[in-house]
């Protein structure tokens, strides 16, 4: 640069690069009072720092390219993915539960699509076990009808089949109720007529509770008849407060009771412990289903229990892990109270 400003001017001027600061160089001007410094800047060898509107525009272009990247991967992909598996719903093979991932809201529509499909597909199969147990169950009481040949028979077998289609409408769920606010107490000693002159000792705490009354009644029912059939006498009905809202019915027998290995085989629907099915009662495998129904219902379920009730023990019975026979044997239904419909 210095060779270039001496052919061009008549003194060489003193030329000196800059040492802090941005890059260029100092070149002495000759002045007729002082000398004079100008600082001439030079471009950088590797073009740094950009223009500001090319920079601007690079960042503007990655942004929209990270965006569109981000749409594709967190929401269109896990969106078509749970398209398809939704299109597959109601075929012949269930889809397969599709993997949470993407963003929090598409995660969140994944799960309650997963809960959706394994509802759908419990319930499939419940309808599909209901037909086949209703040929299977109705079949036996059919066939004494032909072979009977006097009227009390067959008013016994009309009462089992009575019974046994009552339990099937009553599993599938025919009729919905709205919650009522009541005193629990009397409703659950009105259901408690089913034992007639059965030994039946009631321990009802007064209690008051927005239930499906219907369906509450319905459970004590299989509950009380549950234990008629398969217990021993006496029976005892208590009833009691769990926290503010909650409350427990537990129906007490002196039977064996169901092995806390075969509980949850009790609870399922059209199993019978015993292997007989369609007998001379009707029964058909869904009293213990329908009252876990309706607890589920109600916001709880049914639990095993054995020892004592609480009335005698001063306490909470057993529980699950009470011994195998103790000196009783329930089955409690726990729940809470409803909103009001």
């Amino acid at each position: 640069m210095r060779s270039e400003l001496c052919r061009h001017l008549p003194r060489c001027p003193a030329v000196w690069p800059s040492q802090a600061g941005p890059r260029g160089v100092w070149v002495e001007l000759g002045a007729s009072l002082e000398t004079v410094w100008l600082f001439a800047p030079l471009p950088s060898l590797r073009g740094w720092p950009p223009d500001p509107r090319l920079l601007s525009l690079a960042l503007v272009a990655a942004g929209l390219t990270t965006g569109l990247l981000f749409l594709v991967v967190e929401v269109q992909r896990p969106l078509r993915q749970l398209e398809q598996a939704l299109g597959a719903v109601g075929l012949e093979v269930w889809p397969a539960a599709v993997s949470a991932r993407g963003t929090a809201a598409v995660r969140q529509l994944t799960q309650h699509f997963n809960a959706m499909l394994a509802r759908l597909e419990r319930d499939s199969q419940e309808r599909t076990t209901m037909l086949a147990g209703i040929a299977h169950d109705l079949r036996a009481p059919l066939t004494r009808l032909r072979l009977r040949r006097d009227w009390a028979g067959v008013e016994a077998d009309l009462g089992a089949l009575e019974r046994i289609t009552r339990q099937f409408l009553l599993f599938a769920g025919a009729e919905q109720e709205l919650p009522l606010a009541l005193p629990l107490d009397q409703l659950v000693a009105e259901a408690a007529a089913v034992v007639g002159t059965a030994a039946l000792t009631m321990e009802l705490e007064p209690l008051r509770r927005c239930v499906r009354p219907i369906a509450i009644s319905r459970a004590v029912t299989n509950l009380l008849e549950n234990a008629l059939a398969h217990g021993a006498p006496p029976l005892r009905l208590v009833l009691r407060s769990r926290g503010s809202d909650g409350f427990e019915i537990q129906v007490w027998d002196r039977g064996r009771g169901i092995a806390a290995e075969q509980w949850a085989s009790a609870l399922t629907p059209f199993q019978r412990l015993d292997p007989a099915r369609g007998g001379q009662t009707g029964h058909c495998g869904l009293g213990l289903a329908i009252a876990e129904r309706i607890a589920r219902d109600h916001g709880g379920g049914l639990v095993r229990l054995t020892g004592r009730p609480a009335s005698d023990a001063g306490g909470d019975p057993g529980g699950d892990a009470g011994g195998e026979v103790g000196t009783g044997f329930a089955v409690g239904l726990r729940g809470r109270s409803l909103p009001p419909g």
